[in-house]
């Protein structure tokens, strides 16, 4: 019996299909998890609720990601908004209700790392709860003198 011979076409066609697989399991896991991960390692998760306004309400609260401690005088930013996060890290602001609109939000805070969440659209009377877990940013200050 000889054995099979397999061109590096079929062998990279091969590999792309495990790393397509590959990649498709971690993102359920870390769906799984309830957690979206962004770019420098921080995470947050949200749920929809309904509420009984016209306004979408979103809010929230930020936390350590090592520590689990709240985040007090965090920033949560939209589009021409900020707002502030409280003593225990907590934020609540609401938007204007409009199905067309879609918002993405920056959290960052002195000494961490910032991260922007997915675009969410919203319905009439849908809110948002938000749990974000940023990184401590250990990079050092770059001073610039001109």
């Amino acid at each position: 019996m000889e054995g099979v011979r397999i061109n590096q076409k079929s062998l990279n066609i091969i590999l792309y299909i495990f790393i397509c697989l590959g990649v498709g399991l971690i993102n359920e896991w870390i769906q799984q998890s309830g957690f979206h991960p962004t770019y420098n390692q921080g995470r947050y998760s949200y749920e929809l609720n309904q509420t009984n306004s016209e306004k979408t309400v979103v809010q929230g609260q930020v936390i350590d990601l090592k520590s689990g401690q709240a985040i007090q005088l965090g920033f949560v930013s939209f589009p021409c908004n900020q707002f502030s996060t409280d003593a225990n890290g907590n934020f609540i602001f609401e938007l204007p209700y409009s199905e067309t609109d879609s918002i993405s939000l920056e959290i960052r805070a002195l000494g961490y790392r910032s991260m922007e969440t997915k675009y969410f659209r919203f319905k009439t009377g849908e809110g948002i709860t938000l749990k974000v877990l940023l990184e401590e940013d250990n990079r050092p200050i770059i001073h610039c003198d001109m």
